[in-house]
């Protein structure tokens, strides 16, 4: 989220109104309990195909020296400044792998005393609104993040 935000382009655009955050994920090398925890409900991400993902990453020679190392907060946002952005709305699924990784993303919000809205779904599974079209529970998902985004544009929250 945070080295999406500062990178957002010519420094002469406005600053996003706000940041949505669906599944996301905030280290590579060390995911959170839940990846292990929901090893069995999360149809989408399980624990080998993080184990593989770095592995690839790590064969990378590029990979393994400043500034681009593994836990760099262009890998691994949660080492980055959570200070300073706009209204962050975070989704997941209670039964995903990347549960933990949205907790600690709002978490790092509210810390660095941004505003935060979490949602987090029972019987939901890995970027569910992304379903909208085809999952009823997607499409409600996607609308709550839209009123987000609506009231964020109105300028509903004070920017910390």
């Amino acid at each position: 989220a945070n080295s999406g935000a500062a990178r957002t382009g010519d420094a002469t655009l406005p600053a996003p109104a706000c940041l949505v955050l669906v599944s996301p994920s905030l280290e590579l090398r060390s995911a959170g309990g839940s990846v292990t925890v929901n090893a069995h409900r999360d149809v989408m991400l399980c624990p080998a195909a993080f184990r593989l993902l770095l592995a690839v990453l790590e064969a990378n020679p590029k990979h393994t020296e400043p500034p681009a190392r593994l836990h760099a907060p262009c890998f691994s946002a949660i080492h980055g400044s959570w200070a300073g952005l706009p209204p962050v709305f975070v989704w997941a699924a209670e039964s995903e792998a990347l549960a933990d990784d949205a907790a600690r993303a709002a978490a790092a919000v509210r810390a660095a005393g941004g505003h935060v809205e979490e949602e987090t779904a029972p019987h939901a599974f890995h970027e569910m609104p992304v379903w909208a079209h085809a999952v009823p529970e997607g499409a409600d998902a996607l609308e709550r993040i839209a009123q987000f985004v609506r009231r964020s544009l109105q300028g509903d929250f004070e920017r910390e």
